[in-house]
């Protein structure tokens, strides 16, 4: 068997020593020449390397080629990191598949009790003594000779166990495992994706080989992606092989030397294109192995080494997507979102054991991982090396964070070893890709040079053509030719620098790019960069109008990275503070009234440094009059206001439409602070102007009516208001599209009219379109949208929809709570509302609350005397009717009624609410002249106001007839009920609290008289009657 085991092929000798243990080695080496001389062994190889060597490489090619290898055992040996942690571990690793043949050799009394090699059997031995060492045999010559004898006979156990491999994989009993990484034991997610792999590779298997590429951004853990699958898939497979791809020198060189993996006859031949040729043709006719090419640069040569034929699967990782996709399937990899980062920088950093769910984890640990993980833009490579530094220095997470924030650019550069044995930093990772573009397409490289001060996702493909006019020559050509912008971003697409969106109009780079990138320039080029972006922004960004704010979300992002270059270099050209304007105006619309405030404020700062931008000052102030007044800072808004007037009239001849803006927004001013008739001034004049500019049948015209209507409304003028907002609201929808904001606006406020003036009917339907519109232009969480559902459900607590009010209030609530906190007009507005309801459920003490809580906000903001307050004192004093407390309600409500009859017209709806309230105070304690006093005046006044067919007409007939009945007055009283049934029956309902509290006052009076049934026939009616449409 020895003879023919000879014969056959002479076995590949590998040894693994310690420097200190030469000599043992060239003693080892001495014994062995007689099993070289007679074909036993082969070739004999050591891991001394050569200066200048790769000794990764060169390690790695020796230890797979090797078929016998010795550990030559000391402590030394032991102790070495190189000999136990790099090569014993491989070498296991091969002997665990069948590979290779592990041979531990004791040469010095070793401590080995729980080390990896002892379950092997091991050399020399002695019948007196096992496990003796070379070092302590009296004759040293004859324990070499039991090892001698002991590698021959491993030798000729294999052969007896291994076909000469010359055949196919299915003639193999044994697994071929020819990767040369170790397993990263952080490896972390990416389980969907591996499963895509597989499910990919299983549905397309047959008769020829499969080939999958995983393409992405350098560092973004594609070549762990690979090697991770190869070792979950291990069994999967009959034989599992890697090639390096990074050259063309390495690819046919892993390849032919796979002749030696399969011990294949042409193995010693000298030409590479020969043994690779049989190679090809092993796999051809082979099934069930997996190939592996990492990092493959060109697939100008792949057919070389990739065979057509044979039933295995081929897994590529590449940058290079689009070529990738020419011949294989391709699975891009994304980077890490936050908390997949987040459980693998822990874990990988030490700070969590492997097998820790994420749920297990303290929260303030956890969110400082999310944030580092989102500083480093989900990079496996980046989050890698960050965990190494973690590691080594033992910092903590969120001094790393800190660290990481003042630091960013040193820590990109700096390389930590890390568990993959990745060679370089992030910087230079990225520094390689770039350098690669600068060399081969200088128009990519300056496209990507301007994306670097671009905010990193969507990027928009218009925005290159709109910013070519300030871009140098070669760039400006480039980028207004679709074809060389194509092949520009090719270049770029090819290295996996960008991705191209799915919709193709923008384009993605990750962020620590930009910042490499930028790290690469000097002050003065990023200075330059940074102001072509700006003015090619500002070219690209719309003015705010409704029909162009899809646009100007598209570019705000890039907008809001901009402002960061104005702010750090103190930009003053022109173009950045017309872009920062434009930007805090389409901020102010969608209600983020912070950013809008703090890019306009810089936009002035700029435009006040130019004696040429009088125009554009004036306008950036009337911008900010409006975020002021939006925040409730009233002095500052009139101030700006004021001088943006001032300006204006100076610059521009009257009639202009900025004027006319001014004052409407003036009158908005002056409005919201209850001082009506100053608004209306404003109102007026703006609708002079518009009026003399447009004519009647214009937006901008309708606009004015509109705002005209609300002054006529608080100021009790209700036909007036009603024809203004009519007109309005009718200009509107002839002139303005279905989803516009301005016929939102029209439709929100004649609904809340039509509430007021108690056709609720009519603004049911109003209600329900303008919050459909609104909804669909800004969705949920904006203000606008909130008032409007405030004031529906206010109408809905009106019909006892106490279920639906108590929804829309608390959204409403909940949004403007988020925007403007506790101390804001609007946020009392919603607690008023929301008291009013508790009030009407009988939850007192919670309405209590909410009125004092709203109260606190009113009387900060307009003082104790205004009628807003007054409102809520009303409505609080109702409440201390309810519960009996007549002497408070008595107190309020009396001081209420004083600032009511203050105002302009002291006869309001507003005011007859607090007359009723408190002559039902006086009612109930049977003092009836006084309760007769205030009675009559609040009917007089609703009659006057609201009509004779408003529920709250009809409320205080009731209440007259309450009073009649208490002091005996049947008949008197039953004209007031029977008046109150016929106004109030139809748009409330039979079942409405009001209605049943009417009907029970008229029943106890029908009692009395013996006509009960009489009440019964007009129910029974009231019943029978066609329905009437519900509220």
């Amino acid at each position: 068997m020895a003879t023919r085991a000879r014969r056959r092929r002479p076995r590949c000798i590998f040894m693994s020593y310690a420097y200190k243990d030469r000599a043992f080695r060239d003693a080892l080496n001495v014994h062995l020449s007689s099993l070289k001389r007679t074909d036993v062994i082969g070739d004999w190889h050591e891991h001394e390397i050569l200066p200048g060597s790769d000794w990764q490489e060169v390690v790695d090619e020796r230890l797979s080629q090797a078929d016998i290898i010795l550990l030559l055992i000391t402590p030394d040996f032991v102790s070495s990191n190189f000999c136990y942690c790099v090569e014993m571990e491989r070498a296991l690793e091969r002997h665990e598949t069948g590979e290779a043949r592990v041979i531990p050799i004791l040469f010095r009394p070793t401590y080995r009790k729980g080390l990896p090699f002892t379950k092997l059997q091991g050399l020399p031995r002695d019948e007196r003594e096992i496990g003796k060492a070379v070092s302590e045999w009296e004759d040293q010559d004859r324990a070499y000779v039991e090892i001698v004898e002991g590698i021959v006979k491993a030798i000729e156990d294999s052969a007896g166990s291994s076909s000469q491999r010359t055949g196919s994989l299915q003639d193999k009993q044994d697994h071929i495992w020819n990767i040369p990484y170790r397993s990263n034991p952080f490896f972390t997610a990416r389980d969907e994706l591996l499963n895509t792999i597989s499910e990919t590779f299983i549905a397309n298997r047959g008769e020829t080989p499969f080939m999958l590429a995983i393409s992405g951004l350098a560092g973004i853990g594609k070549t762990q992606l690979a090697l991770e699958y190869g070792y979950r898939h291990k069994t999967d497979y009959k034989a599992v092989c890697w090639l390096r791809g990074d050259s063309l020198e390495n690819l046919t060189a892993d390849f032919a030397r796979l002749a030696h993996v399969f011990n294949l006859p042409e193995k010693k031949e000298a030409e590479q294109g020969i043994i690779a040729a049989a190679v090809k043709r092993y796999l051809q006719r082979s099934a069930g192995w997996l190939l592996i090419i990492d990092n493959l640069e060109s697939f100008e040569f792949l057919d070389e080494v990739v065979p057509s034929e044979g039933q295995g699967d081929i897994l590529l990782t590449t940058r290079a997507k689009s070529a990738a996709a020419m011949v294989a399937e391709v699975k891009l990899v994304e980077k890490m979102a936050p908390d997949e980062g987040a459980l693998f920088l822990l874990r990988r950093s030490g700070k969590i054991k492997k097998d820790r769910r994420a749920d297990t984890i303290s929260p303030a640990i956890w969110e400082k991982a999310r944030e580092l993980c989102m500083l480093m833009d989900g990079l496996p490579l980046a989050l890698e090396q960050a965990g190494a530094y973690i590691a080594k220095t033992q910092e903590s997470i969120a001094d790393f964070v800190q660290l990481y924030r003042d630091y960013e650019v040193d820590l990109l550069k700096q390389h930590e070893k890390t568990a993959t044995d990745y060679p370089w930093s992030v910087a230079t990772t990225f520094a390689l890709c770039m350098d690669s573009v600068r060399r081969r397409d200088r128009a990519a490289w300056e496209l990507l040079q301007l994306c670097a001060f671009l905010q990193p996702d969507a990027i928009p493909l218009e925005l290159f053509r709109c910013g070519a006019p300030d871009f140098e020559t070669q760039l400006q050509q480039v980028v207004s030719n679709k074809l060389k912008l194509n092949a520009a971003l090719a270049s770029l697409l090819g290295l996996s620098l960008i991705q191209r969106n799915s919709d193709e109009a923008s384009i993605s780079i990750h962020r620590l790019v930009q910042v490499v990138i930028r790290n690469e320039m000097d002050e003065s080029t990023q200075r330059i960069w940074a102001e072509r972006a700006l003015r090619a922004l500002n070219r690209a960004f719309p003015l705010p109008d409704y029909p162009s704010w899809l646009r100007c979300e598209q570019y705000l992002p890039h907008v809001l990275q901009a402002f960061t270059w104005v702010e750090q270099w103190h930009f003053t050209f022109r173009e950045a503070g017309q872009l920062l304007w434009h930007a805090g105006k389409y901020l102010y619309e969608r209600a983020h009234y912070l950013d809008a405030q703090k890019l306009c404020e810089l936009a002035l700062s700029i435009a006040e440094q130019r004696a040429d931008a009088q125009a554009e000052t004036a306008g950036i102030l009337y911008s900010l009059g409006r975020i002021y007044a939006s925040q409730e800072d009233f002095p500052r808004a009139q101030q700006c206001y004021e001088r943006a007037l001032e300006m204006g009239e100076r610059i521009w001849s009257v009639p202009h439409r900025e004027i006319a803006r001014m004052y409407h927004h003036l009158g908005e001013l002056f409005h919201d602070q209850g001082q009506f008739l100053e608004a209306e001034r404003y109102y007026q004049r703006s609708l002079a102007i518009r009026e003399q500019l447009y004519g009647t049948m214009h937006p901008e015209t309708a606009a004015s009516l509109n705002n005209l209507a609300g002054i006529r409304e608080e100021l009790g003028d209700y036909a007036k208001a009603r024809e203004l907002y009519e007109k309005s609201l009718e200009l509107r929808e002839g002139l303005l599209e279905a989803w516009h904001p301005e016929l939102a606006e029209s439709l929100s406020n004649v609904a809340r009219f039509y509430r007021a003036i108690g056709l609720y009917n009519e603004a049911q339907p109003l209600y329900e379109r303008a919050i459909a519109a609104y909804q669909h232009l800004f969705g949920d969480e904006h203000p606008t949208v909130a008032t409007c559902q405030h004031n529906y459900g206010a109408f809905c607590v009106d019909l006892a929809r106490y279920e639906q009010a108590e929804q829309l209030l608390q959204q409403a609530l909940q949004v403007r709570l988020q925007l403007w906190g506790e101390r804001h007009v609007s946020v009392a507005g919603s607690w008023h509302q929301l008291a009013r309801l508790a009030s009407k459920q009988g939850r007192y003490e919670q309405a209590r609350e909410l009125y004092e809580r709203a109260l606190a906000v009113y009387e900060r903001v307009y003082g104790r005397e205004h009628a807003y307050t007054a409102l809520v004192l009303s409505n609080l004093g109702g409440l201390y009717l309810a519960q009996g407390d007549y002497a408070r309600a008595e107190a309020i409500l009396s001081e209420a009624i004083t600032s009511f009859k203050k105002r302009e017209d002291p006869s309001l709806p507003d005011t007859a609410l607090a007359l009723s309230l408190l002559g039902q105070v006086y009612l109930r304690q049977a003092s009836y002249a006084i309760a007769q006093q205030w009675l009559s005046e609040a009917l007089a006044i609703r009659q006057k106001k609201l009509g004779l067919v408003q529920p709250e007409t009809a409320m205080s007939l009731k209440n007259l007839g309450d009073l009649a009945s208490a002091q005996g007055e049947e008949e008197q009283a039953e004209q007031f009920y029977w008046q109150a049934l016929q106004i109030i029956v139809t748009p409330l309902g039979l079942t409405h609290p009001d209605v049943v509290e009417l009907l029970a006052s008229y029943s106890q009076l029908l009692r009395k008289q013996g006509r009960q049934d009489e009440l019964e026939t007009f129910i029974q009616a009231q019943d029978a009657s066609p329905e009437v449409e519900e509220c």
